[in-house]
């Protein structure tokens, strides 16, 4: 899951992606290096980080209101469309 914080609320977005929890490292909040398909994981995570960031940005150069649900509802329905 994604977490998006926006003026203390919160939105999640599920990446699709199920892993064992003892391959995940809780504290550094990322895959452990003997997960399988570490990689792969890794890059679909910054990817939507990276997707979200640069809404972000965009919205805030063009003084744009939004919230954490508005920019994942906006991303679904680009991404649906």
């Amino acid at each position: 899951m994604l977490r998006i914080t926006k003026d203390r609320k919160l939105k999640y977005l599920s990446l699709g992606i199920s892993i064992k929890t003892h391959f995940w490292n809780f504290e550094r909040n990322k895959p452990k290096a003997n997960c399988p398909n570490k990689d792969l994981i890794n890059k679909i995570i910054l990817k939507k980080i990276s997707e979200y960031n640069e809404k972000v940005i965009e919205k805030t150069a063009n003084d744009e209101e939004y919230t954490a649900t508005s920019l994942v509802e906006e991303n679904k329905q680009k991404n649906s469309g």
